[in-house]
């Protein structure tokens, strides 16, 4: 029965309490801010760079600055290494022909009439 009576006590504590609430106001402005923002028109510059500066937008395009970097960077080494791979098998090929100069061919014009 003690039980109870603490149990009712403690009901009737917490209707107690919301005897004294106010209504809550808002703060000083806050309608004419709400209006003014409703009301406001957005430009389309506005549009961009409220989108621009979404923090995901900005993060994706650095990322995709760095890819690009990066691939030029890969694709510039790889050429460089092709050409000294394309000048080395000139020069094996300039060598080949030099060894073979016995035999001529038919870019070998000679002049035989003096």
């Amino acid at each position: 029965m003690k039980e109870n009576r603490s149990i009712e006590d403690k009901i009737n504590d917490a209707l107690n309490s919301i005897d004294n609430i106010d209504r809550a106001t808002p703060v000083p402005f806050f309608y004419t801010r709400l209006m003014a923002r409703m009301n406001r028109e957005d430009t389309s510059w506005g549009k961009v760079t409220s989108f621009v500066a979404r923090p995901v937008v900005a993060f994706a395009t650095i990322l995709l600055v760095i890819f690009i970097n990066v691939f030029a960077v890969y694709n510039s080494n790889t050429n460089i290494s092709s050409n000294s791979t394309d000048k080395t098998e000139l020069a094996a090929v300039d060598e080949y022909s030099q060894i073979s100069a016995d035999n001529s061919s038919i870019y070998d014009i000679e002049n035989t009439k003096p």
